[in-house]
């Protein structure tokens, strides 16, 4: 995982990106595509987002709204769900003062059913060429040249650059060398884990927060340098936004 540092570089990882690290990750399966309107109205009855359309990501969902689609997506197709969601108390460890909802979410261990990636499998997922090549951390997931090319980028992804203000369908770029589309632009990507600084990570600015859970990909309204198959943020897990979205995933069957 991550990207090295160099100032010298234009198109060098940021801070929180460093230094690269070698992790390891069960099989699992993950969704070809983002989640769509259409999937997540036929489970909640409600559709939130801002560019309204079947084939579009939904959008405008947080954290907790993305761990309980899980858990009632598992429900409707007799799956045991991932989580233990209590909405009754608040999560004593969590003390994001802007953060009203602070639902406790635990793993079930016991769950088969639908949930969210890590930020192991996200970046796994993003990279992944021949299990010896690995997506450069300065490329658009899918793209061969870093996202200091346009020509790239606009085969892979949506983004500032090309999406003229708005999400768009599913599907319609590239995918990357696993099948797998949208994995930069289109919508960032909640993930499970917390916005954590990566190990022996020494950087000075303190920006890591263990109340924020980690977001992935980049979006159609950010720049390119936003879509690298390294970059991160966090937000506050009750946080909406028009670019927020979610890419669902499952253990894989024994």
């Amino acid at each position: 995982m991550g990207d090295s540092s160099d100032s010298g570089k234009k198109d060098n990882g940021d801070n929180d990106e460093t230094p690269e690290n070698l992790v390891v990750v069960k099989s699992f399966w993950i969704s070809k595509y983002e989640l769509t309107q259409k999937e997540w109205l036929e489970i909640t009855n409600d559709n939130p987002s801002i560019n309204k359309g079947s084939k579009l990501p939904v959008e405008k969902i947080s954290w907790y709204d993305a761990v309980e689609y899980c858990n009632k997506k598992s429900k409707f197709e007799g799956l045991t769900p991932c989580y233990k969601i209590s909405k009754f108390k608040k999560d004593p460890k969590n003390t994001n003062e802007f953060d009203d909802v602070k639902w406790v979410v635990r793993l079930n261990k016991k769950g088969n059913g639908y949930r969210l990636p890590t930020e192991e499998e996200w970046e796994y997922a993003a990279r992944y060429i021949d299990g010896k090549i690995w997506t450069p951390g300065s490329n658009f997931s899918g793209a061969a040249k870093s996202y200091m090319h346009a020509d790239e980028n606009n085969k892979v992804a949506w983004y500032s650059a090309n999406s003229e203000g708005s999400t768009h369908e599913i599907g319609s770029k590239d995918p990357n060398k696993l099948d797998i589309y949208d994995m930069s632009g289109n919508v960032w990507e909640w993930c499970w884990s917390t916005f954590d600084r990566y190990p022996r990570n020494t950087d000075k600015v303190d920006i890591y927060n263990k109340n924020f859970h980690v977001l992935r990909g980049g979006a159609w309204d950010y720049d390119d340098k936003y879509c690298r198959v390294t970059n991160r943020t966090g937000h506050g897990s009750n946080l909406r936004s028009g670019h927020y979205g979610v890419r669902l995933v499952r253990d894989a069957l024994n």
